[in-house]
Formats: C-alpha cells, sequence, structure tokens
C-alpha cells in the first residue's frame, strides 16, 4: 500500500533549514506521520515527495486530498521547523497519488518476494496472442518494482507485438 504525495513550492525554502546546509538533501526519514521524504537533487526544482507505505498507508487510505495534505504539511513543519502557514503560502501546487484507495490498482507496487519468478513468468504469458501484460511486475531482473522496470518491461512486449 502506498500514498504518495508531490508538493511543488514557489522556492526551496528547506535549504537552510533549522539553520543547516541542506543543498545535498536526497532523501529522509522521519517519525512523524508522513516519515519519508525526497527532493529532487541533484536537480534544483522546488518540490519534495512524501512517501506513506505499508500500514501507514492502509491507516490513512480513506482520507482526502486535502486530509492528506493536511498531515503532510504538520510532518514537514514539525520536521524542518518551520511554522505550517509559512508552508502553505510557499506551495505552488500539491498532488495525492492514493494507490491504496483506487479500486483499480488496489494499492502501489510490486515487490519481489519467495517464488516470485514463478509469478513473473506466468504474467509474462501473453493470451491468445492477443492480450499481453507489461509493467513492473512482469520485469525480470535487477530492476522489477521500479519505474525503469516498467518501462523496459513496456519496450519488451512492444518488441514481441511487432515481431509476430
Amino acid at each position: 500500500q502506498v500514498i504518495k504525495m508531490l508538493l511543488r513550492f514557489k522556492d526551496r525554502w528547506w535549504l537552510n533549514a533549522r539553520g543547516k546546509n541542506l543543498a545535498n538533501l536526497k532523501f529522509m526519514r522521519s517519525s512523524e506521520q508522513v516519515a519519508g521524504w525526497w527532493t529532487q537533487y541533484p536537480a534544483d526544482y522546488p518540490v519534495l515527495t512524501a512517501w506513506l507505505a505499508g500500514p501507514k498507508a492502509e491507516k490513512f487510505k480513506n482520507l482526502s486530498q486535502s486530509e492528506l495534505l493536511d498531515l503532510a504539511f504538520i510532518s514537514l513543519s514539525n520536521i524542518f521547523g518551520v511554522e505550517e502557514k509559512a508552508l502553505r503560502e510557499k506551495l505552488i501546487h500539491g498532488r495525492v497519488f492514493n494507490w491504496s484507495a483506487d479500486p483499480l490498482s488496489r494499492g502501489a507496487y510490486s515487490y519481489s518476494a519467495l517464488r516470485s519468478e514463478e509469478g513473473y513468468a506466468e504474467l509474462r504469458k501473453p493470451i491468445e496472442n492477443k492480450i499481453f501484460f507489461a509493467g513492473e511486475a512482469t520485469c525480470l531482473g535487477k530492476e522489477s518494482a521500479t519505474v525503469e522496470g516498467a518501462l523496459a518491461s513496456g519496450k519488451e512486449v512492444v518488441e514481441r507485438i511487432l515481431n509476430q
């Protein structure tokens, strides 16, 4: 289960939060409700990505987009010692991807477990040579369960279709 939030700000206000130089900040984890965050480093886009996964995503999956953004702002305020109102004033746009509440995905993404290869092989089989499946859950190799794996799998399926 995953809920992902993207917050685009007017500037990278976190660079000197709490009097520290955070210009190279990539990823952080906290004890807040919204615990996982990453920047766009090394790019200098003023975007923070929030990540709620597992039981926390399940716990909050029925909250509205507005309520989830409230959780994000409270968490950021506590992590960086910046007033919540100041953070909200700097926000240009916030977007919530609540895969946990999505009836079509019913969660987020795949991950490898015992006997995963058997499952991957089954998912990769076309149905009557007409329906082909692609995505991170069908990617073989180190990229499974990633965007890169989804792209590689999609490319492979397109090549299989074109070569028929």
